[in-house]
């Protein structure tokens, strides 16, 4: 038992590693590692009903780009500075999204470019995240049956 914990964990830890590189291969901010999303880090004995399939996995990483938030005014200037000068995508996105000019301000813009830049590095990374998360799920099968014996 002492050695198949001792497994579980440096697999558990490579699995990490691998998300951490495609985070940062794709410059994703958000965390995408799938035990965040289904079970705590300690449960190992977890029944393998809470693991989702991909497309729930990846509709909850979708819905944790909106978390994402520029506060603070300068911060916000910056932001756009370096992305979207003419504030012309920001724009276009606010437009989309139904905001009224009146409504707008730099945070605000800021938030909204880059919440949709993180939603596309997402789908860049996709087919990457799909052929991790089937690695994640054959780990946890694994650490399931596992304990079962």
């Amino acid at each position: 038992m002492f050695v198949l914990s001792i497994t579980i964990k440096q697999y558990k830890m490579e699995l990490t590693t691998k998300f951490r590189e495609l985070e940062k291969k794709y410059s994703i901010e958000i965390d995408t590692i799938p035990w965040k999303y289904l079970c705590s880090m300690n449960e190992y004995y977890d029944d393998f009903e809470d693991a989702k399939d991909f497309e729930s996995y990846f509709e909850e990483l979708e819905e944790s780009t909106y978390q994402i938030e520029c506060i603070y005014y300068s911060n916000a200037m910056k932001y756009l500075t370096e992305h979207d000068n003419s504030l012309s995508e920001s724009l276009e996105i606010a437009s989309e999204m139904g905001y009224e000019v009146e409504d707008l301000n730099s945070e605000l813009l800021a938030t909204l470019l880059m919440q949709r830049k993180e939603l596309e590095a997402l789908y860049d990374a996709k087919d990457d995240l799909e052929d991790l998360y089937n690695e994640f799920i054959e780990y946890k099968k694994q650490v399931q049956k596992e304990y079962e014996q």
